[in-house]
Order: structure tokens, then C-alpha cells, then sequence
């Protein structure tokens, strides 16, 4: 099987190594930036431009920043590719865009598989990431040995859409949990806690996630936030993705437009470049963090504070994954299916795992008791002149479904209502 690999960015360079050991794939390499094509000659064939690397393969692999480039190489694999070819995308872009692209290349008898990737660059050079599948079966079979060096958990979906769908509503979720858990660290620091302290009270208080352990923990704690892994300016454009992906279906997304808007406020101070967890940093110069402040002292004891904190998170935690699952069902993947998929990929989480297990007793919050767990933690940050932007939408976002589905009805009910 011969497969030009176009595309060697963080995340595409190691994967193109991990295929170029497996047995029985012929690997040629393309990418704009000849630093990069340099550095992939020590274990591939490299050609110097689309219509090179296309000319002899039999699948082209692509993993490229945005819309615009997967645009721009499906029209240069219109161009020079050839019937029998098949075109299978790995990048976060909108489903409307590898549509478009898959209805350009099947005049010319190229087929076309969408996949998207999640989890991080560590998981890109071990081979251990998760790929969202859609595309015909017989293709899917075909690639599963390319698929197998590149990840370990393979996640078939409807189609071509469906795939880049449910990438970009895990990335929402991870977005969210990611200003949550920085938004609690801040809070939780001018109540007097370490992060650590923080971190260990929502993983016991029902806030646990994946973005705890593989970005809190791994990257935060240790102050690893500089250039060089998934920079503000990718997770900008995917949680915009989001966004778009809610209006088309004329569905409400507070969580997505408030991540949306968190990620421009960072860019536009100078960090679009920056590991896109310096979210705190941004937020611990609006709380003053370490300079003198006027705000009132905390008036509770610190073993409640740390309580009400983290409970307050996993209120959020539970709205986040119900803004989540809707919009993943409107787009072709049921409730559990899609917490299957969040779970095995990047979006994990408590609330998820409670929506797989059966065990509700996370689901079984009235709407309006979440409201009230995460007024708590409003006052909390109102006293103390502390930003907590996403607790107060959350607050918002449970009084509206308060009203929409009256105080006693729980998140459960509504996710039963959901295909």
C-alpha cells in the first residue's frame, strides 16, 4: 500500500513516522515547510510538491491547520490524483468543507474517508490516539494496519461528516473543562488553596476529566506553557468550529461561544503561539493573583470553601457535557455513543462516565439545585473580586433550563429525550 502523507506539522510528522515502520505501507512525504520535509528524510521518501507525492499513491493522508489548506490540497488531488485513489483527511475543519472536497474529487473517481484525531502530540508520537472513522467500510478494513500504528482506539461513525463532528464537540468539551479548571485554580488560590488542592478536590467532588490529568496536571502544575504543543490560535479555530456547527443547527451553545470568546480575549494579549492552557495566566492577572488586593477575606471555613468549589465545578462539568451531547446528537451520533467517544477520547469526564455506566446518580441534579451549587461559588469570586466567567454562564445556563423544563426536572430527563 502505497500512502502520500501531506501534512507534517506536531501532530503529522509523528504519525507519519509511526506508519513509516509498519510493514507493508510505502510512505511518501509532503509539506510545505522544508525544515519539516527535512527532518521526515530519515525515515521516508520525500517529494517536493502535492502533484509528486500523489502521483503513485494509492491513498493520500492529509493533516492540515485549517478549512482553507484541506480546501487547497483537495483541489491540487482533483488536479493531479487519478481514479481508484482514495483521499482521507485527519484535520479538525468542518464538516461542511470535507463534504465539499468529497463531492469535487467523485467526477474523478476518487473516494473520499473523513477521520479526525484527538488526544495530545505525546499521544501522535507513542501512537496511542484516538480517530474518529466515517467513510465506506471496505476502505476503513483496508487501512486498518495504517490506522493500528498511528492509534489505539479506532471510533467509527456515520460518515465523513459525522467524524469531524464528533472531533470538534470533544474539543468543545475540552475547551470548557479546560477555562473551568483554570477559572477554579484562580478562585480557589485567592481563597487561599494550592492548585494541587483544587486539582484533588474536583477529582473527589465528581469534577474529574481528562483535561485534569493530561493538561492540568502534566502541564499546568509544572508551569509548561510556552510555545510548541496545541497553541491558543488551533483551539480558537476549533471551538469557532463549534460554534458554527451549533448555528447551523440553530441550537444555543453558551459553553462554545463563551470558550470562543476566552480564546480570542488570550490571542489578542499575545499568546496565540502559547500551549493554549496560558488561559490561567490571563486569568490570574485579572484576579491579581500574588499583588495586594482590597477584597473582603473569605468568611467560610477553608474545608467548606474547598467543597462548595468543587462541587460548583462538577455542576459545570454536568451542563458542559449536556450542551455537549445535544449537539453531538443533532449531528448524527446518540447520547451514549457519542459519551462513549468523548470518554475514549479527550472529552472524558465523571458526568460521561455516569451517562455510560447507567449510575445516574450524577444525572439526577434538578436544574435548579445546580443553579444554586454554582451560585456558591459566584459569591465566592464576587467577594473576591475574582473573574469566573464560567460559572456565572453556567448559573445562567441552569436557570434557563430551569425555566424551559421546570425546577424539578433533572439532566437525566433531558438526555433521555435525545436520540
Amino acid at each position: 500500500m502505497r500512502i502520500a502523507f501531506v501534512g507534517l506539522g506536531a501532530m503529522g510528522l509523528p504519525m507519519a513516522r509511526n506508519l513509516a515502520k509498519t510493514d507493508g505501507i510505502d510512505l511518501v512525504l509532503f509539506d510545505v515547510d522544508q525544515r519539516r520535509l527535512a527532518e521526515a528524510e530519515s525515515f521516508g521518501q520525500v517529494a517536493q510538491s502535492v502533484a509528486a507525492a500523489v502521483a503513485d499513491a494509492d491513498y493520500i493522508f492529509s493533516v492540515l491547520p485549517a478549512d482553507v489548506h484541506v480546501r487547497t490540497v483537495g483541489g491540487q488531488v482533483r488536479e493531479h490524483g487519478h481514479a481508484g485513489q482514495v483521499y482521507v483527511d485527519f484535520s479538525t475543519i468542518s464538516p461542511a468543507t470535507i463534504r465539499r472536497v468529497a463531492d469535487e474529487l467523485a467526477p474523478q473517481g476518487i473516494e473520499t474517508v473523513g477521520v479526525a484525531l484527538t488526544r495530545s502530540t505525546a499521544a501522535a508520537q507513542q501512537g496511542t490516539l484516538a480517530l474518529f472513522l466515517g467513510g465506506p467500510q471496505e476502505h476503513l478494513t483496508r487501512l486498518r494496519p495504517a490506522f493500528d500504528a498511528m492509534a489505539t482506539d479506532l471510533l467509527p461513525t456515520a460518515g465523513i461528516e459525522a467524524a469531524k463532528a464528533a472531533k470538534i464537540v470533544n474539543n468543545m468539551v475540552v475547551a470548557a473543562l479546560d477555562i473551568l479548571a483554570c477559572e477554579a485554580f484562580v478562585l480557589g488560590a485567592r481563597l487561599g488553596f494550592t492548585s494541587r488542592q483544587v486539582l484533588d478536590a474536583m477529582a473527589a467532588h465528581g469534577a474529574d476529566s481528562w483535561v485534569l490529568t493530561n493538561h492540568i496536571e502534566r502541564y499546568v502544575l509544572p508551569d509548561d506553557l510556552g510555545p510548541g504543543r496545541f497553541s491558543t490560535r488551533y483551539m480558537s479555530k476549533d471551538v469557532g468550529l463549534c460554534g458554527a456547527l451549533a448555528r447551523s443547527a440553530r441550537q444555543p451553545a453558551f459553553f462554545t461561544g463563551l470558550a470562543e470568546s476566552y480564546y480570542r480575549g488570550v490571542r489578542a494579549h499575545g499568546h496565540g503561539d502559547d500551549y493554549h492552557m496560558i488561559v490561567i495566566r490571563w486569568l490570574e492577572r485579572g484576579a491579581a493573583i500574588g499583588e495586594p488586593v482590597t477584597a473582603l477575606a473569605s468568611e467560610g471555613g477553608e474545608a467548606g470553601d474547598l467543597a462548595t468549589l468543587a462541587t460548583a465545578a462538577s455542576a459545570v462539568t454536568t451542563l458542559v457535557t449536556l450542551e455537549a451531547l445535544t449537539l453531538a446528537a443533532h449531528h448524527g451520533l446518540p447520547v451514549k455513543l457519542a459519551a462513549e467517544y468523548m470518554e475514549r477520547g479527550s472529552g472524558g469526564s465523571d458526568t460521561m462516565r455516569a451517562v455510560l455506566s447507567g449510575d445516574h446518580s450524577g444525572l439526577t441534579w434538578r436544574f435548579s439545585d445546580l443553579a444554586g451549587q454554582v451560585d456558591a461559588a459566584t459569591e465566592h469570586a464576587a467577594r473576591l473580586d475574582v473573574p469566573a466567567t464560567i460559572f456565572e454562564v453556567a448559573r445562567h445556563v441552569a436557570l434557563s433550563l430551569a425555566v424551559r423544563f421546570g425546577p424539578d426536572a433533572d439532566v437525566g430527563t433531558v438526555l433521555a429525550e435525545l436520540p
